[in-house]
């Protein structure tokens, strides 16, 4: 692949390259972005995407994706999956995906989606206050989330300097007391103006991370086993549990070992890395972002 990712001409649509994307929609926006700068570099160039629902509001009115759909037998399609590519172990998501295609080092971490328009009634009828906080406590990792007395400490912390607290998930997370919930009652063009219109956001190695990079939102992030290195953001905090003791630090998440994705951490909760915070750390990071 490479530099002759940019060299596509839409002149003639069948030599037009597809690109499959593989991951999550976090991982989308992130290819969302990388696209936007490859447009702006060299508007000529056009891609393909294959057509998945849970992405589709992320390419849609792309300026750089000449269709959306189902590519024939013998189209040259592009696997964007970069779990098993080997650069991530000395870069990180976005670098790796930008010297894929073609984008020089050192390029800036900002993130793009079109249609960012939003005139949501569930917008309005948020109670919103001086001071917001928006916290995302859920994964689809298990290993990644950390106790819930640890997120129900740290809002009684943020409520008693006058913070008001939004959790944001889905209506399968558990409530947190003291948070006002919108658990259940986002789509996505919702959370991305939630988010947008929030003070500051306290989330997990998750889709609210990389949204609060989108809307540039400031944003502490909780990492467990994965680490902020390879999959976070460099202008985000990055708070991180210890695993240096931890006896699965090697064999816990990864492309090696999706087995483990869906599973929860074998050991007891007190020895969890995603709870190995100071949560009081925590409390002064998200204190400084704001003030």
């Amino acid at each position: 692949m490479g530099k002759n990712m940019t060299e596509q001409n839409i002149n003639n649509n069948e030599d037009i390259k597809w690109l499959n994307p593989i991951g999550s929609l976090g991982d989308a926006i992130i290819l969302s972005g990388i696209l936007y700068k490859l447009h702006v570099i060299s508007p000529l160039t056009k891609y393909n995407i294959v057509r998945r629902s849970y992405y589709q509001k992320v390419f849609e009115n792309h300026p750089a994706i000449n269709e959306i759909g189902y590519p024939d037998k013998n189209a040259q399609i592009d696997e964007i999956d970069f779990w098993f590519d080997g650069e991530l172990e000395h870069n990180n998501v976005y670098e790796v995906l930008a010297k894929r295609f073609g984008l020089p080092d050192g390029i800036d971490e900002k993130l793009y989606i079109p249609n960012r328009e939003s005139n949501s009634l569930l917008l309005k009828t948020i109670p919103w206050r001086e001071k917001n906080i928006i916290i995302s406590t859920s994964s689809s990792a298990p290993r990644k989330m950390l106790h819930l007395m640890r997120w129900a400490q740290l809002v009684e912390m943020l409520r008693n300097e006058n913070f008001f607290i939004l959790q944001v998930g889905t209506e399968r997370d558990l409530h947190i007391k003291g948070a006002y919930s919108l658990l259940g009652l986002t789509n996505f063009t919702d959370i991305v103006e939630i988010v947008n219109k929030a003070d500051a956001v306290i989330t997990l190695d998750n889709l609210i991370k990389v949204v609060s990079q989108l809307t540039e939102t400031p944003a502490v992030v909780l990492w467990g086993p994965t680490r902020a290195a390879k999959y976070g953001f460099k202008s985000q905090v990055n708070i991180e549990g210890e695993i240096d003791k931890c006896k699965f630090k090697n064999t816990c998440l990864g492309a090696k070992f999706e087995e483990n994705y869906h599973k929860a951490c074998p050991l007891p909760k007190n020895e969890h890395c995603a709870n190995l915070f100071n949560i009081q750390e925590v409390f002064n990071s998200i204190i400084n972002l704001i003030n």
